[in-house]
């Protein structure tokens, strides 16, 4: 892997290196210390590389702009300190509440 810092950029060289073998580590080490809005240029040459990115940016609550002859992609660093942005989502219920309640009401019907 190598990293280099350009501007205003910072790009990744993950090279053969697949996300089931530890490229969103090394992914989420570089964009730690971007500043939200920041972009990482990356270049892979795993197969499918750009598929998984996609998610792992989706996931992560990143950006992703499809990259050119020499990136696969640029992932824009999310808001969120930990990368995750979920643009106002709602906390599901606790799925045992749900279980409880749902127990009650068809104890009540028999």
């Amino acid at each position: 892997m190598t990293s280099m810092e350009t501007s205003p950029s910072r790009t990744i060289n993950i090279e053969a290196l697949s996300f089931t073998s530890g490229a969103h580590l090394l992914l989420k080490r570089s964009l730690r210390d971007l500043p939200a809005g920041a972009r990482l240029g990356v270049r892979a040459s795993a197969p499918d590389f750009a598929v998984h990115l996609r998610g792992w940016c989706r996931e992560q609550g990143h950006g992703y702009v499809e990259g050119d002859d020499q990136f696969v992609a640029w992932v824009v660093r999310g808001a969120s300190a930990n990368g995750r942005d979920l643009h106002g989502a709602e906390r599901g219920p606790n799925p045992n509440n749900q279980c409880a309640r749902g127990d009650a009401r068809r104890r009540e019907s028999i």
